[in-house]
This record gives C-alpha cells, structure tokens and sequence, in this order.
C-alpha cells in the first residue's frame, strides 16, 4: 500500500493488510482496498450497513448530489461502496478525503442505518461473537441465516453458469470482428507513423464484447480466444502493411512482382529486413503489453464467486 495511504488508514485505527484496511467510522465497519493502477477509484472504501433499498438509493443520491469530484458511488447486498481519486497526487486526494468521508457518514446518520453490531442483509441484531467473512476484499459480518441463503444462490448461478453452453462458435465469430476493428486501426496508426498497444486494446476490448454479444460463454476460454486471435491481428496487420509497402516499391522500379513477391525479394535487402524487425519486435511488445493489462482486467471479470465461507 502507497505510505501516505497506510499512515492514513492507520491514524484512523485501521489494521492495513497489504493493499486492504480495516476499521472503524462512526458506528460503521469499513473495509478499504488500494489498487493504484485503478484508472476510476485507487482508493475504495465499503461501509457496511443495513437500511432499506429505497432509502439506500436515496442515501447514494444525496451523496451524489454533494458533487466530489472524482468520486464514485454504488451500492451492493451489504451496504454501500464508495470510490476515490484525485489526477494529480496522492496528497491531494488525502487533503479531500477527510471532509468527503465526514459528509458521506453525516448522509447515513441522517437515515439512521443500522451499522455495527446488525447484519447489513436482513437489518437483525447480530450475537456479539458472531463470525467475520471475507468477500473479495470486504470484511463483513452476517446472520447465519442469511449466510446460507447467499451461498445457495451463489452455488445456483455457478451450476448454471457450469450447464450453460460455450457456443465457441459465434464467440469466435465476434472475436473475429473485434480483431478485424483492430486490424483496421492497426494500419490507420502505422501510416501515421506509430506503433501503439491502444490497437491491441481495441482488438480486445471490442472482440469480447462481440464475443459475449454473439453468445460466447464469458470464461478463461474466452480470454485465450480472444487475447490470440488479437495477436494475430495485429501481426497480420503489420505483415499487410510491409507486402503493400513492398508492391509499392517493385511499382516504382517497374517490377511486376505480386505484393508477397516483392516482400520476399525485399527481405534480401539489408535495410528494408531490419526496418521489419524492428518494427515487428515493436508490435510484438506493444501489442504484449496491451494483451497482458486486458487479461488481467479480464481475468478478474470472468472470475466466479465462491461460497463464502
């Protein structure tokens, strides 16, 4: 976890694991996450609460209408998810943080939600020893009862999900089409005169969507579905680009060589060989660095929910 961040978890009597706090504020049992990387909220908090859906919705349009910046909110089956960030510095996120913390936490005072001590599902008192749970990086505690319900619906859409068809087919055939778009930009950017990993993320962000759109089953299968074939694209892009550059080179010297040809002849040539290369290991790495983000992102998205124990 980012040092300025840590201090400030623990000055507010936080226990910090790793990049997760945990603690306490105002009556409320916070669980925080840090992930720097993250582009929308590097800092998250989840408060754990117990009010109804409709008072729920109206806290989170409150607290919206107090207009942060660069702040999110939304709200889940145990209370509500707040997000963080600020462009420039972690110092200035930390100088707003503060005061954006005590107004959230006045919006649910106001609404009387229940916090320690009930169970954030069902609004029940809870036993004083009850058992604390870890959902992803939320620590949270819950009637039993409560418990068994969600892991039951939890082992239901799992055993769905496991029945339900891959249709490798019309996945492919939207991962075809992402790629195509990639493919496009790929050659639109070269003769502009970039290499970039922003095509690669086009390949991939578009050929899951289609995938998934087409009926795709959204798995790790999908991941090396559509991360391959984007590789493909954007090396046959490049590949496309040096045959035509070739055919335009053999036109100015009057050879009639077919596109492939004049490549082939070409890559004799000392200087049109390592201007290849390079740009080869170039697309390679940018498209790499672009494939490895997406799958990490991907990764996460395709990752089902296990019981929570």
């Amino acid at each position: 976890m980012n040092k300025k961040l840590k201090m400030y978890f623990e000055n507010l009597g936080f226990t910090v694991e790793k990049n997760n706090a945990y603690g306490k504020i105002s009556g409320y049992e916070v669980s925080a996450n840090v992930a720097m990387l993250d582009q929308i909220a590097p800092v998250k908090l989840h408060v754990n609460l117990y009010i109804s859906y409709a008072e729920k919705m109206q806290i989170i349009n409150e607290i919206k209408a107090l207009k942060f910046k660069y702040f999110v909110i939304d709200e889940d089956m145990f209370g509500i998810k707040l997000g963080f960030n600020d462009p420039l510095t972690v110092g200035k996120l930390l100088n707003r943080m503060p005061e954006m913390i005590d107004k959230i936490f006045e919006v649910f005072k106001k609404y009387e939600a229940k916090g320690i001590g009930y169970c954030p599902v069902c609004g029940e008192e809870l036993p004083l020893e009850s058992k604390q749970y870890k959902v992803e990086w939320i620590k949270v505690k819950m009637d039993e009862s409560c418990l068994k319900e969600i892991n039951a619906d939890i082992e239901e859409d799992n055993k769905e999900f496991n029945e339900a068809p891959n249709n490798y087919f019309k996945g492919v055939l939207g991962a075809l089409i992402g790629a195509l778009a990639g493919f496009v930009a790929f050659i639109a950017i070269f003769y502009l005169g970039f290499i970039t990993s922003l095509t690669s993320f086009i390949a991939i962000l578009l050929g899951t969507f289609l995938y998934k759109k087409f009926g795709g089953k959204q798995n790790r299968i999908m991941i090396i579905i559509v991360s391959s074939i984007s590789i493909l694209a954007m090396i046959l892009g490049l590949f496309t680009v040096y045959i035509l550059y070739a055919k335009d080179i053999a036109n100015d010297l009057n050879l009639s060589y077919s596109g492939i040809e004049a490549f082939k002849e070409f890559m004799n040539v000392s200087e049109f060989k390592k201007e290849f290369i390079f740009n080869l290991s170039m697309t390679i790495v940018f498209t790499a660095l672009g494939v490895v983000y997406e799958i990490i992102i991907l990764s996460k998205s395709v990752k089902r929910q296990g019981k929570i124990k």
